[in-house]
């Protein structure tokens, strides 16, 4: 599982939450937080890409979150409280 804290500001946090254990693997992304900063958040996150440019969805890989999360628009914002095992058992696969 994935777990990011977004702190958009005093007393406004997000939680985006990726339930994979596969770096590979798809699943839902969820949200936990005041609707409002769950908007904020999502907005970022649509303007986000993963590896290899790829635009985040609604359905992604732990890996495609992970790069969005660390990038320009949450990166300065977003902390990974969970994942790390996902992350390490990363390999990435050569392009064809």
């Amino acid at each position: 599982m994935m777990r990011y804290r977004v702190e958009l500001g005093p007393r406004r946090v997000v939680f985006v939450v990726l339930d994979q254990s596969d770096p590979d693997g798809y699943a839902e992304v969820t949200f936990e937080g005041h609707p409002d900063d769950v908007d904020s958040v999502k907005d970022r996150l649509s303007m986000s890409h993963g590896i290899d440019g790829r635009l985040i969805e609604a359905r992604t890989t732990p890996m495609d979150l992970d790069v969005a999360m660390r990038g320009k628009w949450l990166g300065p914002i977003a902390e990974r409280v969970a994942g790390e095992d996902v992350v390490a058992r990363y390999e990435r696969k050569p392009v064809k």
